[in-house]
């Protein structure tokens, strides 16, 4: 299947975890999406704090370290990494759990105030 997308545009993706947000995402990767226009939550929080892995009944499993407690700092990495990309009118994909409004409230301000 092909998507097509607006790359003068942000987008969001959210949704519960494991809900195909990743997939989408490779998907667009596959069709030509520049690497760097998508902005992954786990992948700047692996990226900064590492992960462990650990073995259970399902066999190896990956851990991220610290989320809990950094949680803030995460985002206002994230939320800089955005405002940078949005004031260049950079094509964006935010690939994120935020399950409600008031979670991506920020990041729809964010790009109203850069007019996208």
């Amino acid at each position: 299947m092909n998507y097509y997308i607006d790359t003068s545009k942000f987008y969001i993706l959210s949704g519960p975890s494991a809900s195909g947000k990743s997939s989408l995402t490779q998907q667009l990767l596959s069709q030509g999406l520049p690497a760097d226009a998508v902005i992954s939550t786990d992948s700047i929080r692996k990226q900064i704090l590492g992960s462990t892995f650990s073995l259970d009944e399902n066999g190896i499993r990956e851990e991220l370290i610290g989320w809990e407690l950094n949680q803030p700092d995460i985002f206002h990495i994230i939320e800089n990494i955005l405002s940078i990309r949005l004031k260049q009118k950079l094509p964006t994909i935010l690939d994120a759990t935020h399950l409600n409004d008031e979670a991506r409230k920020p990041y729809v301000e964010l790009a109203k105030k850069y007019g996208i």
